[in-house]
């Protein structure tokens, strides 16, 4: 399940889906860009273990949406990802972001805030590597309220740059930290 050679773009109201029960890989020491626009869909739905595993790579998600059935595992081996969400629903079981990973949502950290959709998964391990990178999870949006279920864990960092954040998962596991800039 690999991209070989270039980006992938899946966009204007498409949709690509796999059935299969694995991990699909971006990346991989090479530096991949997936971009899904346009109200296109990225849908991985083959059971508990259909997920996404991104190494060097990004993915956007511009008025679209992305759903998986499994996990979505940023740097496992090699990090440096970046995911962002505009105006994009994203959906996995669960969610980990390597040290040297990070996730938008609404916008970038340094850029303009911008709608949301759905962020939707049971966990979300921001973590801190061995030498000492941060796993960021940045809000910067227009929502007044934008409610996220979602348990933390471990020991990242969540930036609340713009827009009303409301938290509702019992996240006494995460040790990182929470940053309120907006």
């Amino acid at each position: 399940n690999s991209v070989r050679g270039g980006d992938l773009i899946i966009e204007d109201n498409a949709i690509v889906a796999s059935s299969a029960n694995t991990d699909s890989g971006l990346g991989f020491d090479t530096g991949r860009n997936m971009i899904v626009r346009s109200g296109a869909q990225f849908n991985l739905t083959g059971g508990a273990d259909a997920g996404l595993s991104m190494e060097n790579s990004n993915l956007l998600v511009d008025n679209a949406s992305v759903t998986m059935g499994g996990n979505f595992v940023l740097g496992q081996r090699f990090g440096n990802n970046t995911v962002t969400l505009l105006n994009a629903n994203l959906t996995a079981k669960s969610i980990s972001v390597d040290g040297l990973s990070v996730i938008n949502v609404g916008g970038t950290r340094t850029g303009a805030a911008g709608a949301v959709g759905i962020f939707n998964a049971a966990n979300v391990n921001l973590s801190r590597n061995d030498s000492g990178a941060t796993a960021e999870l940045n809000f910067n949006h227009t929502s007044n309220r934008y409610v996220i279920s979602s348990i933390f864990g471990q020991r990242g960092r969540i930036n609340l740059i713009a827009g009303n954040t409301v938290f509702t998962g019992d996240s006494a596991g995460f040790a990182g930290q929470t940053v309120v800039s907006g």
